[in-house]
């Protein structure tokens, strides 16, 4: 008798402050099939460490803009993530066309080696799922 292969479920957080983009990208995301997805809500975004050790996530993508979603906060929980859940990748992602700074900043971070990737939250959803899933 054959057995059938269930498929690998891969964890995503995302720490995103846009309530809209988030639960675009989570469904998106969801639509795979192999893919389960946790949402930190804006208001959470400072505890974004401790959600991401507690989920132990294989993803943790994380919006960079001001306030608490600042590239230097994001780098931030990026070092700390690194330091106690060193197989979670972390990617980064920015709106290019309303800061061009922070996105020079993000792709400094990449260069850098301080992320794993960075997207701009100008690239279709589809684009994002499957770059998720290459990382």
């Amino acid at each position: 008798m054959k057995q059938e292969r269930k498929a690998v479920l891969r964890v995503i957080l995302l720490s995103i402050q846009n309530n809209i983009l988030s639960e675009a990208i989570s469904r998106c995301l969801r639509s795979s099939g192999d893919t389960k997805v946790t949402i930190i809500s804006p208001d959470r975004v400072p505890a974004t460490t401790t959600e991401t050790l507690i989920q132990r996530p294989q993803i943790l993508l994380m919006e960079v803009s001001f306030g608490p979603a600042s590239l230097e906060e994001r780098l931030k929980t990026a070092r700390e993530v690194r330091q106690k859940l060193p197989s979670c990748r972390i990617a980064l992602l920015c709106d290019e066309r309303s800061s061009p700074e922070l996105a020079r900043g993000v792709t400094a971070a990449k260069q850098q080696q301080l992320v794993d990737a960075f997207f701009y939250s100008s690239v279709s959803l589809d684009y994002l799922r499957d770059a998720l899933s290459a990382i």
